[in-house]
């Protein structure tokens, strides 16, 4: 009786295995099928996994203008250095990011170590964005942090010889994107009034 019982169980058992077999090649040549199509391209990404703001097209310039470009922006004597950015996401900088982006300026004190002072915090749910200040020092180098949440950042940090930045206890501070820039020479040098000739 077990040996009638033996020969059927084990060409059952051999039909699975060929069965699941068959089934696993199927999916893996499905799998690589989908991969040439384009499926699997990293460009075809999930956008719900496209969140986070990123610094994009950073420029750094001067213009008669003060402000910033979710505030009112004043018409000042003399111009002002001034910086421009798009806000993209992670996957891509022609992605606009679309919801209010938090800001933190440093401007560089101390060489030894390497150490920034905080200036300014603002926030804007623009995608351009622009910045412009008497704060922003001719010849200076300055470090703009975003986040996109709400974050109150140190008064002071450090930066180590990769560009990472730490509080002054040493923690590695956490922000979303940074930009470190040097301002120009010619904010203050130009005139933005002009004025009658026959004064």
């Amino acid at each position: 009786m077990k040996k009638s019982l033996i020969l059927p169980v084990a060409l059952t058992g051999l039909f699975l295995g060929v069965l699941t077999f068959n089934s696993c090649q199927k999916e893996t040549k499905q799998s690589l099928s989908s991969n040439k199509e384009g499926k699997g391209n990293p460009a075809h990404v999930d956008t719900k996994t496209c969140v986070h703001p990123v610094f994009c097209n950073e420029q750094v310039d001067a213009a008669c203008t003060d402000g910033y470009a979710c505030a009112l922006a004043v018409f000042p004597t003399t111009n002002r250095n001034r910086i421009r950015w798009h806000v993209g996401t992670q996957c891509s900088c022609s992605q606009s990011y679309s919801s209010t982006v938090y800001y933190t300026l440093y401007k560089w004190t101390s060489n030894t170590p390497p150490q920034y002072t905080k200036v300014a915090t603002f926030s804007c749910n623009n995608a351009t964005m622009w910045y412009a200040k008497t704060l922003l020092t001719n010849s200076t180098v300055f470090n703009l942090l975003m986040d996109e949440t709400s974050v109150t950042h140190p008064t002071s940090v450090t930066e180590d010889s990769f560009g990472f930045l730490y509080d002054t206890g040493g923690i590695p501070l956490s922000y979303g994107d940074n930009w470190k820039f040097t301002t120009g020479a010619t904010a203050g040098t130009v005139s933005c009034i002009i004025r009658d000739r026959d004064e």
